[in-house]
């Protein structure tokens, strides 16, 4: 059960071990400056009670997380936090509030971080990108390791989006001045608006395709750092346990009282089918199926007998270098 319960503070987690990489680096970039001489002796002691505050401010942020971490330790159905979870992971706060006071599970409730990442798409679909920004200098080094395209690329493509929204408002200035300072080398993305820019002519032909796309990067990338996929985990949940049931016989017949049938949601149709049954493990003595009621047993030589078999037998593996009969325990293998 511990395992289980330490899956509901993942966020703080993560915000805890952020703020310690985040921290260090910086202190590490402050003495490397003040080593090579970049910054002088009255500058460095500046910045460092500067930095004295920061440090305090992000030890209190751990300890806060760690309390929400330490009171997540008690017994809770789990069932119970991931239906609220899975309201807020959708959006639908008001319904995941009464839910946590129904239940007497608020203090499960991650709703801060929802509400921050949630609101910031919605601010980017709208063609405002300084929250999303300064979310991305946040978390800058954890962006970077991110394995995927689009968590790497994602501050630069919020850039490039803040430029040519500035450009729709024809505030070509500001945009041309945003460049200088953002860009070391300019995005193939807006060199095509740079004449527009240059003239000042119209900018109509040029149409606003939106900020979706990049507000649903944001989203997908802002739930991966902290654990978090797309769908909730409820909704995993649940299609895992469809898939058990899933199988091709599915298609020609329903049954109202299969939970794989269940079109709620819609989940069914991106369940994949349940391979078992096109695949089969064969017991090597008596040719019967292996299945959770006669669990196949791996042996040294590497032969697999079903639980029916082993049982009915005085021995069934002889060792292939002594030709003795095999003494040792065999294994238990999984079906999944």
């Amino acid at each position: 059960m511990q395992i289980v319960l330490m899956d509901l503070s993942t966020i703080q987690e993560v915000r805890i071990s952020n703020i310690l990489r985040t921290t260090c680096k910086l202190m590490e970039r402050l003495f490397l400056m003040y080593r090579c001489g970049k910054i002088g002796k009255e500058d460095y002691i500046q910045k460092l009670e500067k930095l004295k505050e920061v440090v305090g401010s992000s030890i209190d942020e751990m300890e806060r997380n760690a309390r929400t971490i330490s009171s997540r330790k008690g017994p809770v159905n789990v069932l119970d936090v991931f239906v609220m979870e899975h309201f807020e992971h959708i959006g639908c706060f008001g319904a995941a509030e009464l839910l946590g006071k129904k239940l007497s599970i608020e203090n499960y409730s991650d709703s801060d971080f929802y509400k921050r990442v949630y609101g910031i798409r919605n601010q980017i679909k709208a063609g405002s990108f300084e929250d999303a920004l300064l979310f991305c200098k946040e978390h800058k080094v954890e962006l970077k390791s991110m394995k995927s395209e689009e968590g790497v690329s994602l501050e630069n493509d919020l850039k490039i989006e803040k430029f040519i929204e500035m450009c729709h408002a024809q505030e070509f200035d500001k945009a041309l001045e945003f460049i200088n300072k953002e860009f070391k080398r300019v995005p193939e993305q807006i060199k095509s608006y740079l004449p527009v820019l240059v003239s000042n002519s119209s900018f109509r032909k040029y149409p606003s395709s939106g900020h979706s796309k990049t507000a649903e990067q944001f989203l997908s990338c802002a739930l991966k750092l902290f654990r978090r996929g797309i769908k909730s985990r409820l909704t995993q949940r649940i299609e895992y346990g469809m898939m058990a049931y899933k199988t091709y016989r599915c298609i020609n017949a329903e049954s109202s009282n299969c939970p794989a049938c269940c079109r709620a949601f819609k989940l069914r149709e991106d369940v994949p089918f349940n391979k078992h049954e096109i695949s089969i493990l064969l017991c090597r003595g008596s040719g019967e199926e292996m299945d959770d009621s006669n669990q196949p047993h791996i042996f040294e030589d590497g032969f697999i007998y079903g639980t029916k078999y082993i049982e009915s037998s005085e021995y069934v593996c002889i060792g292939s270098r002594s030709g003795d009969n095999s003494l040792r325990y065999p294994r238990l293998c999984f079906i999944l």
